[in-house]
């Protein structure tokens, strides 16, 4: 892998990224205005339609007017399908896929293939895939190989504890590059976990019981992202750190369940809380549970 490419905005990057990282704009396309006429196409036509179900309808329309109202429904439908058609074939970036090489990947790098089709290209093109942790400055980049046509291909690695987003360019005489996008977590990623809050509050008292639910994803890229242990971590100014475990709910897959008590429900607000997810290869990932603090605040008013 070729070494990182600073990223000039030091932001997000989008249509008007650079891929060499020196944030000249790329210039307008000469597709863009027939574009932006067939977007304006649809919506007179959608505008017409409109108007059209409005008088139908003022009109309290006979059974042949509900036909032809059906009918208008039925081609309006169709035109957005073929304004939607013609878009896509407008579109630089047809489709991007990944997909995670199990075989080849090992607990902190997953080796993940990309497979990209192109709608067009120049002559003496060079196709890239630009990629890195969500909201990082810099760029690494993978040169893509032709496989067929339009067709391109490469591999590249990822560590499991981040969210990636990507953009697709090429050098040469266009000069072109996607939209930045995110890469879908659950392929190269540990499986993500949601969680859930039962809260009660003793009746008399300022004190409240929490049953807390981690639902973790059973889609485990490989078998050494299986999560073996969860637990609770609370954390306050010169206080000692309070952790407790959670139970794995063997009739519920993928659910683990943990009971916590606060004396009082006041303390919430002086308090962190993480749940901390420990998997098979010893890679632990942890994440603030800001939902405890929303519920108590919410529920005491």
């Amino acid at each position: 892998m070729s070494a990182p490419v600073k990223d000039a905005g030091g932001g997000q990057a989008g249509q008007d990224d650079s891929p060499r990282g020196s944030g000249k704009a790329v210039s307008v396309k000469k597709w863009i205005i027939p574009v932006i006429a067939l977007l304006l196409l649809s919506l007179c036509f959608q505008v017409f339609i409109w108007l059209s179900v409005r008088e139908l309808r003022e009109a309290a329309p006979a059974p042949s007017n509900r036909d032809l109202l059906e009918s208008l429904q039925t081609e309006m439908a169709e035109m957005n399908q073929t304004i939607n058609s013609i878009a896509r074939e407008q579109r630089w970036l047809q489709e991007c896929v990944f997909l995670l090489d199990k075989d080849n990947s090992r607990q902190e790098n997953m080796a993940v293939n990309v497979n990209v089709t192109l709608s067009r290209l120049g002559e003496k093109e060079t196709i890239f895939i630009l990629f890195r942790p969500k909201g990082d400055a810099e760029w690494a980049e993978e040169e893509l190989r032709l496989v067929q046509g339009l067709e391109y291909s490469t591999r590249i690695l990822l560590s499991p504890f981040y969210e990636y987003e990507y953009m697709v360019a090429s050098r040469g005489g266009m000069e072109i590059s996607s939209d930045t996008a995110l890469i879908p977590y659950n392929v190269y990623g540990l499986p993500r976990w949601s969680t859930d809050l039962k809260v009660t509050f003793a009746s008399g008292s300022n004190a409240v019981d929490f049953t807390i639910f981690v639902l973790v994803s059973q889609n485990v890229p490989l078998p050494e992202m299986r999560p073996v242990k969860v637990e609770l971590r609370a954390e306050s100014a010169g206080a000692v750190s309070e952790s407790i475990g959670f139970a794995e709910d063997h009739n519920a897959a993928g659910t683990w369940s943990t009971a916590w008590s606060l004396p009082d429900a006041a303390v919430v607000n002086d308090i962190s809380v993480f749940i901390d997810v420990t998997y098979e290869n010893g890679l632990t990932r942890s994440e603030p549970f800001e939902m405890l603090k929303d519920r108590v605040r919410y529920e005491m008013k």
